[in-house]
């Protein structure tokens, strides 16, 4: 991967499960994942953030900044 590419993160949690992607700078799916959560929602949330070892300098997108935020990433 390269350190100039921007690559986006999408997550979506609802009533059951939760689903992650990430794509690459050519919209090309590099991870995606669907588990249902059991009701775990932050747990499931932040394990599923977690795996997809998305390096910090690609985050751009203040949504994902507060989602790690809530989730306690940025520590």
């Amino acid at each position: 991967m390269k350190n100039n590419a921007l690559w986006s993160m999408g997550i979506d949690i609802g009533s059951t499960t939760a689903k992650i992607v990430v794509l690459n700078e050519k919209g090309e799916r590099m991870h995606e994942r669907y588990e249902r959560h059991f009701s775990f929602v932050r747990q499931k949330a932040l394990e599923l953030v977690k795996e997809t070892e998305f390096p910090e300098s690609l985050i751009l997108n203040t949504d994902v900044a507060r989602f790690k935020q809530y989730l306690h990433l940025d520590k």
